[in-house]
């Protein structure tokens, strides 16, 4: 056999090694799609207020209604942050952050500095193609608010959990590049009650948002 013979016989054996390599990464898995890359690192969304964003609540108590009766309330939201990550067949709620409007109260004055706040990170598994997303799980928002008297005194209330929220996420690349994500929130039930003052039985929210 000739010298150029076994070279040949080489360099085919490395070809063909070459390819049976890559047939076995080939294919896009859910950790390959062209989205999954754009989420391996944290990413900033945010919230769109446009034409109005609000966080939904159904409350009742004395700084609601004097005789106790439920009432449904908008909250508008002035500005939010999502923050996503992914990691194999999950995504991460990093960061959520939701400032909101002030809340007439009547007599008792109004609601201010009202924010929502995720309280730790959350992992959701979700189901993916190469341009979008779509994830669920629970999460748990802090509530920090303060109370401003007819008077103008400024009381600082106390956090409250609003604890095991379900959510749906969804997010997708859009025809210019760009990351979109929709998070809707909804739920019903006690979520806060501070005696006779004020007891909260309804949140659900629908948020949309824009890679930053």
């Amino acid at each position: 056999m000739q010298i150029r013979d076994i070279a040949a016989i080489l360099l085919v054996s490395a070809g063909l090694t070459g390819c049976t390599l890559d047939d076995e990464g080939a294919g896009d898995t859910i950790g390959d799609s062209a989205l999954q890359r754009e989420l391996a690192g944290p990413h900033d969304f945010d919230v769109q207020i446009d034409g109005g964003t609000y966080v939904r609540i159904v409350a009742s108590g004395l700084w609601i209604n004097d005789d106790g009766s439920s009432q449904s309330l908008e909250l508008a939201v002035e500005s939010g942050l999502v923050a996503m990550r992914a990691s194999g067949d999950k995504l991460f709620l990093e960061e959520l952050q939701l400032e909101l409007g002030d809340l007439d109260v009547g007599k008792w004055g109004e609601l201010t500095n009202l924010s929502l706040s995720l309280d730790a990170p959350v992992e959701a598994t979700g189901r993916y193609d190469d341009s979008w997303a779509i994830a669920s799980s629970e999460l748990d928002l802090n509530l920090d608010w303060t109370l401003r008297l007819p008077s103008e005194q400024m009381i600082d209330l106390a956090s409250q959990q609003l604890a095991d929220l379900p959510f749906e996420v969804q997010i997708a690349i859009e025809s210019d590049g760009s990351l979109s994500l929709t998070l809707e929130l909804s739920e019903s039930g006690a979520l806060i009650e501070l005696d006779d003052v004020v007891q909260v039985t309804g949140l659900s929210a629908e948020l949309r948002a824009i890679s930053n």
